[in-house]
């Protein structure tokens, strides 16, 4: 496996403290399934700046660092055993804020619990990102990057773990969500300093200072495209210079990875369409008379459908059809094998699956003429170059059936020279890193 996350790997933290202050920067993408943190330090970036090989390039900027999103917070102390020492069973930490610009802010001192201990914690409420507050205005949203960040630093420097971390923020938002009112908002309740305190298996607590000094804004779509291009050519360059016989796994990356790169190198119009758990966003990149891609900020649009109404959907669906309430977990499988549970037996819901799905895709395809090409009159579908399409939402499971091919389908309808590629991995964090540090000299003075 070239790319490797660190998801509930069974991890264990060495919690011994170094007493140091350090300096990182943090790309992160925070979706309502999961929080995606990519962390890069002086050393990470002299590797990017000074490359020796592309194979430790890409391991340098591809490490993600991942947690769930969904979380409770608990109002008392109570001890909640951990099932194992490692960290998937021992998501339980304390975050509050120090010192923050805002008036009524969304982060004061809670202590929160996820994972296994979230399971155990008897009467916990779970939270999870919905469709239509503002990231901006949503607690969960600013709770799962602080607690994202600290559990990332926790890995990163499991033996000698830091004291203060000063932190230079790239953060995603929906399209909808970049204007004024929203920044002042985001930069309020987040820039400043926090604590993060971990409850670690040992009863003993860590403590990280967290100074967020910096924040950068990006949109899902365009931190997509930007991680992509970039992820993808070194993926394509380290297994073309690699030695020896590539493994069938790593020829079929090379292969996917080369396709990408090819499409995503191409000086033409596209358009971007991210999928997640809580929305759709889109983002429309215009080559201008010079040749320089131009972002068109008339196109950002957020759809208010995602991963959660396909999976509402579907349990509507099931209930209509099969005469049975179903569970998300039940009808999540069904998303990805097109099988369901029926006592001992399992029941062929696929037929029930394809609908759905492509009753989403037409939805998206109507908002996007709608809402996007037919009110801009510099956009017209024949001309669009490519569509790239990312997340969960637009995956194919077991069944082989994706939202992304019966989208296709409709564009090709009256589009049929417009590529429409399915981009297959989440490079949101990458992107955001990758645009800060292009950016801003953040470690040039150390």
């Amino acid at each position: 496996m070239l790319l490797k996350e660190k998801r509930e790997t069974g991890t264990i933290i060495d919690i011994s403290q170094s007493n140091k202050k350090i300096t990182l920067v943090a790309g992160i993408d925070a979706g309502s399934t999961e929080t995606r943190v990519s962390l890069i330090n002086a050393s990470d970036y002299n590797t990017l700046l000074n490359p020796v090989s592309s194979e430790k390039t890409l391991h340098t900027i591809a490490e993600t660092y991942i947690i769930p999103s969904t979380f409770a917070i608990l109002e008392d102390n109570r001890e909640i055993l951990p099932k194992t020492s490692s960290l998937t069973d021992n998501y339980d930490s304390i975050i509050n804020s120090i010192d923050i610009d805002a008036n009524k802010p969304y982060i004061e001192k809670h202590r929160i619990v996820r994972g296994q201990k979230l399971r155990d914690a008897v009467g916990s409420v779970e939270r999870f990102l919905d469709s239509n507050t503002p990231k901006t205005s949503n607690q969960i949203f600013y709770v799962n990057i602080l607690d994202a960040l600290g559990y990332s630093i926790l890995q990163k420097y499991s033996g000698e773990i830091p004291d203060i971390v000063d932190i230079y923020l790239s953060v995603s938002v929906r399209p909808n969500e970049l204007g004024e009112t929203f920044k002042k908002e985001l930069y309020d309740n987040l820039k400043g300093k926090f604590n993060f305190v971990w409850n670690s298996y040992k009863n003993k607590k860590v403590n990280i200072e967290l100074n967020i000094v910096f924040i950068l804004l990006t949109t899902e779509p365009e931190a997509q495209i930007e991680g992509s291009s970039s992820m993808y050519d070194l993926i394509v360059d380290t297994l073309t210079d690699k030695e020896g016989t590539l493994t069938k796994e790593e020829q079929v990356q090379l292969q996917e990875a080369t396709y990408v790169s090819g499409i995503l190198y191409q000086p033409v119009s596209h358009l971007h369409i991210e999928g997640g758990g809580s929305s759709v966003g889109t983002e429309y990149v215009h080559i201008d008379e010079q040749g320089s891609p131009v972002l068109m900020n008339t196109c950002s649009r957020t759809f208010n459908v995602g991963g959660n109404f396909l999976m509402r959907t579907l349990k509507d669906k099931l209930r209509e059809n099969k005469g049975r309430l179903v569970s998300d977990n039940t009808a999540y499988t069904a998303l990805v094998t097109g099988y369901i549970k029926n006592g001992c037996q399992q029941d062929n819901v696929l037929s029930h699956v394809k609908e759905v799905k492509e009753s989403l895709a037409r939805i998206i395809f109507e908002k996007l003429m709608h809402e996007v090409i037919d009110v801009n009159s510099d956009i017209v579908l024949t001309e669009i170059g490519y569509i790239s399409m990312s997340g969960r939402l637009f995956s194919k499971g077991e069944n082989d059936v994706s939202v992304a091919d019966y989208f296709s389908e409709l564009i090709h309808k009256i589009s049929p020279n417009t590529v429409v590629i399915r981009l297959p991995k989440n490079f949101i964090p990458q992107g955001n890193a990758l645009r800060l540090l292009n950016t801003y000299d953040v470690f040039m003075e150390q």
